[in-house]
């Protein structure tokens, strides 16, 4: 089972109040948030007050009247997602946003699909289903949620989510939401606790579900 991800992608989203028409390629060109030749050559899908999608070649944004966001599927550029959402929420700093989501996706090939079985069965053990279903079992999906705080929703929620690959040809897909959110009353003063928080958990955050998957194949491997 290789360790180092074939595909993986870094987005940051935001829940709040949104006007997704200004997020067109030359206002963040005009902002300097990204290049002028960049804005030139973007990708844009739609413009529109409800919607707004473009790409560039380093990373897509996404924007409706709820939901922003920005990523990226090359790893040397995810530092540049971080700075985009950071730089657009302190030009637009009273922007209501009561949520983010620091979320990460790894694709893992396995070596062989006996491989590939084996490791869903490290995660979803056979012996419980043994009698009860005809045929062999398989694992689809499995959801994981850290602990979580009701009392303290900016420490964070952590969910992780295993799955079978549909990109990668016997692979094993990671999903990881570290999400956190403030309250309405908070919510109503802009973006400047949410952007805090970014701030200051974005490396602490990156760092731990890489952790998170490398831990888990390391049992894999150790185990086989």
């Amino acid at each position: 089972m290789k360790q180092k991800a074939e595909i993986q992608m870094a987005d940051i989203v935001f829940i709040g109040s949104f006007n997704p028409a200004i997020f067109s390629p030359a206002w963040f060109a005009s902002k300097k948030l990204i290049g002028e030749t960049e804005s030139e050559g973007s990708d844009v899908k739609v413009i529109h007050p409800d919607i707004t999608m473009f790409e560039l070649p380093w990373f897509r944004f996404y924007t409706t009247r709820d939901h922003f966001s920005v990523l990226s599927e090359q790893e040397v550029y995810f530092s540049s997602v971080f700075d985009l959402a950071v730089g657009t929420f302190q030009l637009l700093e009273h922007t209501p946003i009561q949520a983010m989501g620091i979320n990460r996706e790894f694709h893992i090939q396995c070596d062989s699909e006996k491989e590939w079985h084996d490791f869903g069965h490290l995660l979803a053990p056979q012996s419980p289903w043994e009698g009860i279903l005809k045929k062999e079992s398989a694992l689809k999906k499995i959801e994981i949620c850290e602990k979580y705080s009701p009392e303290n929703p900016l420490d964070g929620k952590l969910t992780v989510i295993v799955q079978p690959s549909n990109r990668v040809r016997f692979g094993v897909f990671f999903s990881i939401n570290d999400h956190y959110s403030i309250d309405a009353q908070e919510k109503a003063s802009g973006s400047k606790k949410i952007i805090s928080r970014l701030q200051k958990k974005w490396k602490e955050s990156n760092e731990k579900s890489e952790t998170i998957v490398s831990a888990i194949i390391d049992k894999f491997l150790k185990r086989s």
